[in-house]
């Protein structure tokens, strides 16, 4: 009777979490941020590295001397399988560009560009970035 029961559950979690236990809104379109700052790149792009690592992003890489791009971060916590057969899983990996506007100033622009999906089954797609 209990394994009855225990398969009985198990099949109606992943039953249920790939037709309908959650939506993820779609928006193709990055967030992003554009500021100028009063400090010179190579300190710019110090604390863009900094913080940015801090944040969980495992790799962080200056294509270039103005180019910095991130590895995929996942935004799930807690009961890892849960989240990924139920209640979809959602990674993003940001973009930066600095560019010096003289001596003293920095151009910062940042881009933070999401990707999800709903159950194991199903390819990653352009999402709302996670607030």
């Amino acid at each position: 009777m209990m394994r009855r029961t225990g398969w009985a559950l198990v099949s109606a979690v992943f039953l249920i979490g790939s037709t309908a236990c959650s939506t993820l809104p779609a928006n193709p379109n990055p967030d992003v941020v554009q500021v100028q700052l009063a400090a010179p790149v190579d300190k710019v792009k110090a604390a863009v590295t900094e913080v940015l690592t801090n944040s969980g992003y495992t790799e962080v890489v200056w294509k270039d001397d103005s180019t910095l791009t991130t590895n995929y971060r996942e935004e799930t916590e807690g009961i890892q399988w849960m989240y990924k057969c139920c209640w979809g899983v959602i990674r993003n990996r940001v973009e930066a560009t600095v560019t010096p506007n003289g001596d003293q100033t920095t151009d910062l622009r940042i881009q933070v560009m999401a990707e999800g999906k709903r159950t194991l089954w199903e390819s990653f797609a352009p999402v709302q970035t996670p607030e």
